[in-house]
């Protein structure tokens, strides 16, 4: 009796804990972090806003633009789905104070490289990081925002605050965190190193390992190739109608693209049309300012990657 006495009393211990720390990371919700000021100003020109556009319709209009227009004011995210809480993506048109208006150029390089904004309040992991992207195209991204295209000019739309779930509350906590500031500038790689320029395409760039690796918790953006599962797809998407699909595998095993060609690859990236002549699905942006140079590096870097046998089912 004595002995069973003490086994409950154990296991009472253990589901106090449990509940404390459950309540300490509800209450206590995403952590704040000392914001440092970095250095990064913008000198514009037409052909930076044309790249900043152009990159902007590969990593912010999928989650920034209603589904209906091209403005960059925010929207109702279904696309990540429940897993991630009720995700709202902020507005990021020139209005002072419903948008970015009010930020410098080093504030918006600093969010868009660690998450961090200049009140100290950290992105969650739904939001994208690009902490290896080059400064040419982070400049690009800033021209483009700052520029007089319809869709950053100025808009009062106010998006809800995202109500985190309980599993990014935990992981910001304790397993993600700001990403480090580089100490030095980033060069692009020249397009004539076919594999260093794929490779700065398909990770640093447009980050096709953070839906085609195993999944979107433990990818590494720091070290892409430490991501579990590193193209071998299987990850699950939500699309923008909040329907399941599964990324697929993309390494060059036969259970991947081991029969694409560069041209195969371009018709997908851009058209969202596979070999077959079957179309993908619209949880993969199309990227339409890809060219057969881009496709062919891409594709040289991929050729690279480690082949993960994966035949990825149709999710239901």
């Amino acid at each position: 009796m004595k002995a069973l006495k003490y086994i409950l009393i154990f296991i009472a211990v253990i589901v106090f804990v449990i509940l404390g720390a459950v309540t300490y990371i509800n209450v206590k919700g995403i952590p704040t972090y000392p914001y440092e000021e970095h250095s990064f100003t913008v000198d514009s020109d037409s052909a930076k806003v044309a790249l900043g556009y152009e990159l902007s319709l590969a990593n912010c209009s999928h989650c920034h633009s209603p589904l209906d227009d091209e403005s960059l004011e925010g929207r109702h995210c279904l696309d990540f789905g429940p897993a991630f809480g009720t995700v709202y993506s902020a507005n990021i048109t020139q209005h002072p104070t419903a948008g970015i208006g009010g930020w410098t150029d080093s504030e918006i390089a600093t969010f868009v490289r660690t998450g961090l904004r200049k009140d100290g309040s950290f992105a969650p992991p739904y939001m994208p990081k690009f902490p290896l992207m080059a400064d040419e195209d982070i400049e690009a991204i800033i021209a483009y925002l700052r520029s007089d295209h319809p869709s950053v000019q100025p808009s009062d739309h106010v998006s809800p605050p995202s109500e985190p779930s309980f599993l990014v509350k935990a992981l910001c906590n304790f397993v993600i965190k700001p990403l480090p500031y580089p100490d030095a500038p980033i060069p692009k790689p020249a397009k004539s190193d076919k594999v260093a320029y794929g490779k700065y395409l398909a990770t640093a760039q447009l980050g096709c390992f953070h839906c085609h690796s195993a999944d979107f918790t433990t990818v590494d953006v720091l070290v892409p190739g430490n991501s579990p599962g590193y193209f071998g797809g299987g990850n699950t998407i939500y699309d923008h109608n909040g329907d399941i699909h599964l990324s697929s595998n993309i390494t060059m095993d036969e259970t991947g693209i081991a029969h694409y060609s560069a041209q195969d690859l371009l018709t997908l990236l851009t058209a969202g049309v596979k070999p077959d002549q079957s179309v993908a699905n619209i949880g993969m942006p199309r990227y339409p300012m890809l060219d057969q140079e881009d496709a062919d590096a891409i594709l040289a870097f991929l050729k690279t990657v480690p082949k993960i046998e994966n035949e990825v089912a149709v999710a239901e």
